[in-house]
């Protein structure tokens, strides 16, 4: 059991009191505080604290204005935090804005090249085409040529050039 601290005594546990704040122990008689409000204390209605401090709780009322100073910060804050926020956002939306463009630069450049390819294809396709058309008649006209050439050529065997020339051989 610790000792009251203002006159040093031992109190005993029913007339004492415990300073909520710094816990130190006093004679309920040194602090003038009676047996029913001493109860009071003890059921745990209010909260007791030493002329010591009671007189620093006191001073805080410096607390209660730097709690001021505080929300006033907190809104400062707040208030900086919507704008750069609101910077953030007006940066993120022009650098879309940015991607956005370039991708439509590169979306009609590719649309044409696209449509640079489907001319040259066309072009290729019609030549193509008469290029089948002129293989075509050529294959027709080799064909004719060939069958020009073998009737042209065509060798007739065993019929005697002259009247007297013998064709038949013998073996």
């Amino acid at each position: 059991m610790s000792n009251c601290d203002i006159c040093g005594g031992r109190p005993q546990a029913k007339h004492k009191l415990d300073c909520k704040c710094c816990r130190k122990v006093f004679h309920i008689n040194c602090v003038d505080v009676d047996e029913d409000q001493l109860q009071f204390y003890i059921a745990g209605d209010a909260i007791w604290l030493c002329t010591g401090c009671n007189a620093i709780i006191g001073n805080k009322q410096t607390i209660v204005t730097d709690a001021t100073a505080i929300s006033d910060i907190q809104n400062s804050l707040k208030m900086i935090l919507d704008q750069q926020n609101h910077f953030l956002l007006k940066m993120v939306r022009n650098d879309q804005d940015i991607k956005n463009l370039k991708a439509k630069a590169k979306d009609a450049a590719i649309e044409e090249d696209i449509t640079g390819h489907d001319k040259r294809i066309k072009i290729l396709e019609t030549a193509m085409k008469t290029l089948e058309d002129t293989n075509n008649t050529l294959k027709t006209k080799m064909d004719n040529f060939q069958q020009s050439s073998r009737i042209n050529c065509l060798e007739v065997t065993g019929v005697p050039k002259s009247a007297n020339e013998n064709n038949i051989k013998y073996h």
